[in-house]
């Protein structure tokens, strides 16, 4: 991803196809950086960065796991730990996972996430949850519960996986969760007040939950258009296959008839590829675009739908742009997503800040036609 002034490509690799990138030197010296808060000793030991945010001063501010635990850091403009915040430049919140964060005007951070309550294991009860952090890493006890907004679910294992936050200063988060207590997991988008409570005048108890028939679905990105309408996407799967999925709501959360068949919904339909999307934005004239992967190969894929949530022929002649990698794709596995997704503008493609888990840390640009060779 693309910051402003530099590229700063955090904990993997700096493999970029279709553009030439110089690492910038006055950034940890080298330009890349690796933290290794526990040692190489620990096997059992996970660090994932997951999101990233920078700040008004410059300050970079990361999301993640590391341990196990739901933890937030940020670095100074130089690359080196920023010790005023939290305990020596991190702050660790409970066992779980920091999934995206967005920063307020103000330099407050929200976050949202996964959260358990079993010590060093998921496998527990897990919640979908927003965190809301000051400047200096400390929970905000004027959000939620002391800082904390966990989503009301009969379900013991949710995740929020994508925020956003509205210009009245409302929260936009989407993940999957068992609203209705059924046994399936829906995507759901959930809007908060600034205070962090649910926005009762959001499909009237704050939630709204899409999903394909009865399969699995799962959010992992959400944004607004310029009308006040709300998008937000990510994968489904139904009789065993998965397709990337995206929602179009009204700004109250009633369905928007426009969108999809009528429903709200659009997807692609998997033929002999299945479609996994894992981050959404908006291009500035309102067209969603998924970033992903297509199985089959594991290419990474892009997915792009019109206004009308049709697949836009004009993006890669099907909607659909892919690209594999030769011997990466064979090391392909679950948690390859490959993606830093990239934002559209004027054809030029600014990074978005959001850090994917792809293994081998490949980032691949693409114009409005597809990919960029």
């Amino acid at each position: 991803m693309r910051l402003p002034g530099s590229f700063i490509p955090l904990l993997c690799s700096t493999m970029l196809f279709g553009q030439t990138i110089q690492l910038d030197s006055t950034f940890n010296a080298n330009g890349r950086l690796v933290l290794d808060f526990q040692g190489d000793t620990a096997s059992d030991y996970t660090e994932y960065a997951n999101c990233i945010g920078l700040q008004s001063d410059g300050r970079i501010v990361i999301g993640g796991e590391f341990g196990s635990d739901y933890s937030v850091i940020r670095l100074l403009s130089d690359g080196t730990l920023d010790t005023t915040f939290g305990s020596g430049g991190q702050v660790r919140i409970t066992t779980g996972s920091c999934e995206d964060l967005i920063l307020l005007s103000d330099d407050r951070i929200v976050t949202c996430g996964r959260v358990g309550t079993q010590t060093g294991s998921l496998n527990d009860t897990i919640h979908a949850a927003v965190i809301r952090l000051l400047p200096d890493g400390e929970l905000d006890t004027a959000f939620a519960d002391g800082g904390v907004f966990y989503l009301p679910t009969f379900s013991n294992d949710d995740a929020a996986y994508g925020l956003c936050a509205q210009t009245d200063g409302k929260i936009l988060v989407t993940g999957n969760c068992d609203w209705d207590d059924d046994g399936w997991f829906e995507m759901f988008a959930a809007r908060l007040e600034p205070q962090g409570v649910l926005d009762q005048t959001f499909s009237f108890d704050g939630v709204v939950t899409k999903d394909m028939g009865g399969g699995l679905a799962c959010g992992f990105g959400i944004d607004v258009m310029g009308d006040g309408r709300i998008v937000f996407g990510g994968w489904a799967r139904n009789f065993l296959e998965y397709s990337a999925m995206v929602c179009r709501v009204m700004t109250n959360g009633a369905v928007d008839p426009t969108f999809g068949g009528g429903d709200g919904i659009a997807a692609t339909v998997p033929n002999f590829y299945e479609h996994l999307a894992f981050d959404l934005l908006l291009q500035p004239d309102g067209k969603p675009v998924l970033s992903g992967r297509q199985t089959g190969g594991y290419d990474i894929a892009m997915f792009r739908f019109d206004l009308n949530g049709v697949l836009d022929p004009s993006f890669a002649g099907d909607g659909i742009a892919t690209a594999g990698f030769g011997p990466f794709a064979a090391n392909a596995c679950e948690d390859f997503i490959a993606v830093a997704f990239l934002h559209f503008r004027e054809g030029v493609l600014p990074g978005a800040p959001r850090v994917g888990r792809a293994r081998n840390g490949i980032f691949t640009p693409c114009n409005r036609q597809g990919l960029d060779s």
